[in-house]
């Protein structure tokens, strides 16, 4: 049987038809291939799942896991898995990731010239990168030097454009929504991120870490939102007290605006990989998990 990988856009239900096909599959074990899920204390605002997934919740925020250290990661789990007998079910939305897992991307350390862009400010190389690697992790220092960040983009750049075919071991499922569902599906995530403490968390994660929060914190979606509007909201003993409702609703809306469009660009990246198998998951979830059963068997 090849080794199911289940993606698609955040807020789609990826992780639950995961979560189901695992109880389908023999002794079926998940693992996570989203980068935002391998950090501790995050459990609000990376919306973690309440059953067991491996590596999530297994790095600070401090630390960062390069594509290749993530990719060496999966694959032991995957062998340990295997090993038991049982099936791996990988699971996540960091594209990018799953296509370096699969060998449809491969990095290489060549070295290059970056000398004739040294008219590009840093706020446009930022832009770029942030376009064209939504899931790069880079710590502040770099983030904030100009050619450490470029040669980055560069490299990414040149040895990202040739794509190979995936690896056929794994059959990839991608998972999408009609954009009015999607939309009300990311409001009311949002919604509950907020009711259930995502501003205290953000607190908790900048009292405990300091400086060294600051790249996490200000380039994560849900709570680089906060970072922006931090000095409008009202902090009282390092809790948030929620007397400018003009500023929660701002929160609101900012961090539901910013998951749709990484959402849309999660599907732009599907639809470039013809190896994936598109998947409307509107319909009963169960029902989809039953269906990728039957394509892997």
């Amino acid at each position: 049987m090849k080794i199911p990988i289940i993606t698609g856009e955040t807020c789609s239900g990826k992780s639950d038809i995961a979560y189901h096909l695992s109880k389908l599959v023999p002794h079926g074990e998940l693992v996570n291939i989203d980068l935002r899920q391998i950090y501790r204390e995050t459990p609000i605002g990376t919306n973690r799942d309440s059953f067991p997934i491996h590596l999530t919740n297994i790095c600070d925020i401090t630390e960062n896991i390069s594509p290749l250290q993530m990719k060496q990661l999966v694959e032991d789990s995957i062998s340990k898995i295997l090993l038991k007998g049982h099936t791996p079910i990988i699971v996540g939305g960091s594209l990018f990731y799953i296509d370096i897992l699969t060998g449809r991307i491969k990095l290489d350390n060549k070295s290059i010239s970056i000398d004739k862009y040294s008219s590009i400010p840093l706020n446009v190389i930022q832009s770029i990168t942030k376009l064209y690697i939504p899931d790069i992790e880079i710590n502040n220092s770099d983030w904030m030097n100009r050619q450490r960040l470029l040669k980055r983009l560069l490299t990414w750049k040149k040895s990202g454009i040739v794509y190979n075919k995936a690896d056929d071991k794994y059959v990839l499922f991608g998972t999408f929504l009609d954009d009015n569902i999607l939309k009300n599906r990311i409001d009311n995530r949002t919604e509950t991120m907020l009711n259930n403490g995502l501003i205290n968390e953000y607190i908790f994660l900048q009292n405990k870490y300091g400086e060294r929060a600051v790249n996490f914190l200000k380039n994560t979606i849900g709570y680089k939102e906060i970072f922006k509007e931090f000095n409008n909201l009202h902090i009282s003993n390092g809790s948030f007290n929620n007397k400018t409702v003009e500023v929660f609703i701002k929160l609101k809306k900012n961090i539901s605006t910013n998951t749709y469009r990484y959402a849309k660009r999660q599907l732009t990246w599907m639809k470039k990989n013809k190896d994936i198998v598109m998947i409307k998951s509107d319909n009963d979830i169960i029902n989809i998990a039953l269906k990728i059963f039957q394509e892997i068997t």
